[in-house]
């Protein structure tokens, strides 16, 4: 992702708080995505069928997307510190994380990336 501003988003299909951020996301990545931005959802949920079909029925999340529970001791979210879910970070083009949490939340969320990406 070396060159590419990007958002970790750790999120569940489960968690009402995650569900309400989506229309937020989804506009900031049709906003921002010409701009070399894009978007990681990193679901806390167990199967990739459940993600799936939110997908499918609920929304596209036209980025990339990936399985937490996947991993070994959910090493993904604790290498980031994940307490707690809806937990956004964002990423600079050189790997620094620029901004997390409720800096890109709701309206906040299209304001932080405008700081940094410009447009």
């Amino acid at each position: 992702m070396t060159g590419q501003i990007y958002m970790i988003n750790f999120w569940a299909t489960w968690c009402g708080p995650c569900t309400v951020e989506m229309p937020y996301l989804h506009k900031a990545f049709e906003r921002f995505k010409r701009h070399e931005f894009t978007i990681i959802s990193v679901s806390e949920d167990d199967s990739p069928s459940t993600v799936l079909k939110y997908r499918k029925h609920e929304w596209a999340m036209p980025w990339q997307n990936a399985l937490a529970s996947n991993q070994t001791n959910g090493s993904i979210s604790m290498s980031f510190g994940v307490k707690g879910i809806p937990f956004p970070v964002q990423v600079s083009s050189k790997g620094t994380i620029l901004a997390l949490g409720d800096d890109l939340k709701g309206q906040n969320l299209e304001l932080t990336l405008q700081k940094f990406i410009g447009k």
